[in-house]
């Protein structure tokens, strides 16, 4: 087996390990699931109500699945991996919040910045309060 096929079912694993976690379910993470939006997706769901999301909001992770994933195999490597490891990683590092295109284009995927919200404030994107 690759690396890359490897790493990209660790990445399938984790991020629906932290997605039940998170949101209690599997199905599939459409904006309507989430409870962060961006200030511009807000304004744009508003400006156009009636228009398919998917064509300019994206559902956005703000850790990468693919540096996730990594996370998941270091601790794994480094004999850390127990679930109260995976819980505690998964409440630190994986987030979800609707974006729009334009603003997911600004991410940089390979960047890790430490924190997700670091890295949506790295590009500017700014957040309508949470409920």
């Amino acid at each position: 087996m690759t690396e890359n096929l490897a790493i990209r079912n660790l990445e399938q694993f984790a991020n629906l390990y932290a997605q039940l976690r998170h949101l209690g379910s599997l199905g599939p993470v459409h904006v309507r699931r989430c409870r962060k939006w961006s200030v511009r997706a807000l304004e744009a769901k508003a400006a156009n109500p009636n228009r398919p999301e998917g064509q300019y909001l994206r559902v956005e992770h703000g850790t990468p699945r693919r540096q996730f994933a990594r996370m998941v195999l270091n601790g794994f490597q480094e004999g850390r991996m127990s679930e109260e490891w995976l819980n505690d990683l998964s409440d630190r590092m994986w987030r979800i919040a609707v974006v729009t295109v334009e603003e997911d284009r600004l991410l940089d995927r390979s960047i890790d910045l430490g924190d997700p919200e670091a890295r949506w404030r790295a590009v500017g994107i700014e957040f309508a309060p949470s409920e």
